[in-house]
Parts: C-alpha cells; structure tokens; sequence
C-alpha cells in the first residue's frame, strides 16, 4: 500500500483485506528504509483494533518488519480486514507491505504442538 507524503491521521490511506475464514497465524509489516518511524499502521475489523492490540498504539518503524505471531479466529462474516496507514509531516511517500497469514482451524491448532516438538527434538538431538 503506498501512503502519500503528509497523510495526515484523521484521513489515513485505507486498504480492504478480504482474508479467508480461519486463524491468522502470523502478521508482518515491512516499512521501507525513510520511513523514520513517521508513517503509521493499523489493523482494524469492523471497529475494534486487532494490531497492535494496544488502542491507541501504531506500528512504525524504518528500514525494519514489524512481525509478529498471534492466533486469532477470523470467522465467515468477519473475514474483512481493514489496513489503515497515515504519515503526517513526511516528505515522501511510502510503500508498505503487509502480509497476513491465514491458516485453517485445524491446521492453525497444530502448530504450537509442531513448535513443542521442533524445540524438544533440537534439544534432544542437537541442531
């Protein structure tokens, strides 16, 4: 999503993510190098703040991916994602690039059991 140079916060660059039914997994976002921590990232469904799950927090950053692990369900219905990005008081505009993944419920459930594993293997039988 490009945000243009001086976007201010009252009227933010807005991009609809239709995801599929299921868990999100992992969230990233990459701010490009310039970024200066002046250009900020939301995530929204419906009027509540999924990320940063602080209310009145903002992803920002520079030159760096802001990525995290979470494990939400996104139901049928409730599948559309907001992606709300401003940048007052900037030169330039910005690109970011957001990544949201997805996976099924059984599939999401299994993973820290896999991450157990993976960690008692590799103590087990070294790296």
């Amino acid at each position: 999503m490009t945000v243009p140079a001086d976007t201010p916060k009252a009227e933010p660059v807005q991009v609809e993510a239709l995801v599929h039914p299921g868990m999100v997994t992992h969230v990233s976002v990459e701010f490009p190098r310039g970024c200066h921590q002046m250009v900020h990232c939301i995530i929204v469904e419906g009027k509540y703040q999924l990320w940063p799950r602080n209310p009145e927090g903002t992803m920002a950053s520079d030159d760096y991916v802001v990525e995290f692990s979470d494990f939400r369900e996104i139901k049928r219905g409730r599948n559309l994602l907001l992606v709300y990005a401003w940048s007052p008081g900037s030169s330039y505009s910005h690109d970011l690039r957001v990544r949201i993944t997805v996976l099924p419920k059984k599939v999401a459930s299994m993973v820290p059991l896999v991450e157990v594993l993976t960690k008692l293997f590799s103590r087990l039988f070294g790296p």
